[in-house]
C-alpha cells in the first residue's frame, strides 16, 4: 500500500486511529482534533410523518423549492434543526388581524 506525505489510509476492517473516531449513538465526528455534532438527517417519510402531511405533499414542496432540503445523488435529505427554522418562519404570529 503507498504512502502519501506520510499518510496511510486504513482500510475497511481496521479501525481508525485513536485521532480519528467516529460513533453513532452521539453522531460525533473528530478528526485530528476538531469535533463536529451531525445532526440526524430525516428522509420523506420520516418528515411527512412529523409534519402530519402525506409523503406526496413533501415530495411537491421540494420539487416546489418550498422547504429546505439537501440532495445526495438520488437521495433527498432534511436537516432537523432547518426545517424547525423554516417552520419558524412560516409561522403567523398570533394577534389581531390588521
Amino acid at each position: 500500500m503507498s504512502t502519501r506525505a506520510g499518510v496511510r489510509p486504513f482500510a475497511r476492517h481496521e479501525k481508525p486511529a485513536s485521532s480519528q473516531s467516529i460513533t453513532k449513538e452521539d453522531t460525533v465526528i473528530t478528526r485530528q482534533g476538531t469535533t463536529a455534532v451531525l445532526p440526524t438527517l430525516l428522509d420523506i417519510p420520516a418528515l411527512a410523518e412529523h409534519l402530519g402531511v402525506t409523503p406526496r405533499h413533501v415530495r411537491r414542496m421540494v420539487a416546489e423549492r418550498r422547504i429546505p432540503y439537501g440532495k445526495w445523488g438520488h437521495l433527498i435529505r432534511f436537516n432537523p434543526v432547518e426545517v424547525a427554522a423554516w417552520l419558524e418562519k412560516a409561522r403567523v404570529p398570533d394577534g389581531p388581524r390588521p
